[in-house]
């Protein structure tokens, strides 16, 4: 059986709006395995990318409990929190996060600042060509973002998330910007590396990409269920 990567018990999500609380995420329970392919999917404004955040740890102020790979990161610091983020998860961006004046491989080597100097010890030329090689835009190392199509931008985005070799890929609508072919195209290469072993978490539109991942929790009305295939 498959240990769980992710436990989510009584997750409650509030806002202060206008001198007012608003509850966007309310009393969500469920759990994914590690190595699972998941979507989260919902209506525009229903709560996606609130909770992706909350899953890569880039917002801790909610209610309820969450486990990341067995630690409960409500009892962790800022700190602490920064690190696990950057030891077990690999962030991938809908509109991709570029810098218009580096080229692709220093794009990608901006990520090694948060490395551990072990992890940096791992990142050397060869491994960078490496995650080019694999989604496929090694004879693209020295352009620059504008001489890349949108596709192209976004396999970058997936190469850089992968320099830290993280357990959990998280994706935020992934082919959001992308063309019907390219998305297809992206798609492949999220089950790629979630076949040799990744959990890939990935909000999305794209009833398409959703129907392809293993299980996909849709978010309604604040909380949060399973969808039956």
């Amino acid at each position: 059986m498959k240990n769980a990567s992710v436990v989510v018990t009584g997750l409650t999500k509030k806002f202060d709006v206008m001198k007012q609380s608003l509850t966007v995420l309310e009393n969500l329970n469920f759990e994914i395995k590690q190595g699972e392919f998941v979507s989260i999917v919902g209506e525009s404004g229903s709560g996606k990318s609130t909770l992706l955040n909350i899953l890569a740890l880039l917002d801790n102020s909610f209610e309820g409990q969450y486990e990341l790979a067995g630690l409960d990161i409500t009892k962790l610091k800022d700190r602490q929190l920064s690190l696990l983020r950057r030891d077990k998860i690999g962030f991938i961006f809908q509109d991709f996060m570029l810098l218009p004046n580096l080229t692709v491989e220093q794009n990608i080597l901006l990520q090694m600042e948060y490395l551990t100097p072990v992890q940096q010890n791992k990142v050397t030329v060869d491994y960078v060509e490496f995650l080019l090689q694999k989604v496929g835009l090694i004879e693209r190392i020295n352009y620059l973002p504008a001489q890349l199509s949108g596709g192209q931008k976004q396999r970058v985005a997936i190469a850089r998330a992968l320099l830290n070799q993280p357990d959990i890929i998280v994706a935020d609508e992934p082919t959001g910007a992308l063309d019907s072919k390219t998305s297809v195209q992206i798609l492949e290469l999220l089950q790629k590396f979630n076949e040799s072993g990744q959990t890939v978490i990935v909000v999305t539109h794209s009833e398409k990409l959703a129907k392809q991942t293993d299980r996909q929790l849709l978010i309604h009305n604040r909380s949060i269920d399973e969808v039956t295939k």
